[in-house]
């Protein structure tokens, strides 16, 4: 009787296998197709269910990342994280590893514009696509990492030189030199350096300090001598630098 059963059993556990098989393909090929035709909602469904009914499936990693992309594109940013941090905890090492660590970023990356967690989500991103530059060198993300956070230290620098031109508005020199100099520190490389190096130096001069102003306008005219700040700092000192002795400040 077990010698019958036996060979029964195993024949009916293959065929249920290679039902699931074909069953968890076509549920995944299905919510493809339903991305490919931008019906987000419908391609979500199918990945979530490989998920929640065949969590052994061989797509099942894969139907997190496109589910997580889906999201993504549909405008569901914090469903879209949760899905690929589940995705990082459970494969850290994995196949789609470093393309989830740069879809978190680009979650963050893609909510700056909230003027109320601005700079919350610029500094997660920044951290996020600083991760992969220094984790993962020859990725495909690398390259598109350092734009991103090069773009984000310039918005960063753009909002410092802001504030220090409201207080130098104001006539409160102090602050706006305070301001401009963390640009210059921390900014280095960034659209404003030019334009700080003339408003510092004209807060020297509100201040009656004009070796520190003819210092800043030096810098500035070494190193961007063609910049409309250059030349405009023509009209606030007359200062010629020593075309032998000029050394590269920066």
């Amino acid at each position: 009787f077990f010698l019958i059963l036996l060979p029964s059993c195993s024949s009916k556990k293959e065929k249920d296998i290679t039902k699931v098989n074909l069953n968890d393909k076509k549920i995944f090929l299905d919510a493809l197709k339903y991305s490919k035709e931008k019906k987000y909602k419908e391609a979500s469904e199918k990945f979530k269910k490989i998920n929640e009914e065949l969590p052994y499936s061989d797509f099942s990693s894969k139907a997190k990342i496109f589910d997580a992309y889906v999201n993504f594109q549909d405008n569901k940013i914090k469903d879209s994280i949760l899905l690929l941090n589940d995705y990082l905890a459970a494969n850290p090492s994995g196949r789609f590893s470093e393309y989830a660590h740069y879809m978190i970023g680009m979650c963050y990356y893609v909510q700056i514009s909230d003027s109320d967690r601005d700079s919350e989500f610029t500094k997660l991103a920044m951290e996020k696509f600083s991760f992969i530059i220094n984790n993962f060198p020859k990725s495909h993300f690398t390259k598109d990492s350092k734009f991103k956070i090069d773009y984000l230290k310039n918005n960063i620098a753009i909002k410092e030189f802001n504030i220090g031109m409201f207080y130098l508005k104001k006539n409160a020199p102090t602050p706006a030199i305070k301001r401009f100099s963390k640009i210059l520190k921390d900014f280095q490389g960034t659209s404003v350096i030019p334009q700080t190096l003339f408003r510092i130096s004209e807060s020297f001069l509100i201040l009656g300090l004009k070796e520190e102003a003819n210092k800043s306008i030096e810098i500035l005219k070494y190193n961007f001598p063609n910049n409309q700040w250059a030349k405009e700092s023509n009209k606030m000192t007359n200062i010629n630098v020593d075309e032998k002795n000029k050394k590269g400040f920066f």
